[in-house]
């Protein structure tokens, strides 16, 4: 885990406190109507969301939408559906005994095309890959419930074609 000194982190007597943003990103085939997610796999076999520290003076969007285009090298510019949780939780690196504190904002949204995305290969991702909804729910390292919860999110709100 890389930390900026420009990221919102707060060090404290009980630990660190992250503030992160990012989010699911859905294509589904107008043909088939088959549902893809954007999902990135580490180098030891995690699959991911695309996610990262918010800056100072960054809003929680911008920040999902910046990490989202940077770890899936995109140019292009996606939809907003909407903002789904924040997802907190703790967790310890290494042998150190401090407890990190993280707050991701988690946001969904659609690409229109199955556009080309590549990993972002400093930050220790092998591959970015469009993955069937039913092949992500199996792959999904972490955010299983909240990849659910996003697929929900996304046709409950997503823009009507008509």
């Amino acid at each position: 885990m890389q930390f900026n000194e420009n990221d919102q982190i707060k060090h404290s007597s009980k630990g660190i406190e992250h503030e992160c943003a990012g989010g699911f990103v859905f294509f589904e085939d107008r043909q088939t109507h088959k549902l893809f997610v954007a999902l990135l796999r580490k180098t030891n076999s995690y699959y991911l969301i695309p996610k990262g520290h918010i800056k100072k003076n960054e809003e929680p969007q911008t920040a999902a939408i910046r990490e989202i285009k940077e770890e899936l090298s995109l140019t292009e510019t996606l939809k907003n559906i909407s903002f789904l949780k924040i997802d907190s939780y703790t967790f310890t690196l290494d042998d150190t005994n401090i407890i990190h504190y993280k707050n991701v904002y988690l946001y969904v949204f659609q690409s229109d095309e199955k556009i080309e995305i590549k990993p972002q290969i400093d930050e220790g991702f092998e591959t970015a890959e469009w993955i069937p909804f039913e092949e992500a729910v199996e792959k999904i390292s972490f955010d299983r419930e909240n990849l659910l919860r996003a697929r929900q999110c996304f046709y409950y709100n997503k823009p009507i074609k008509i």
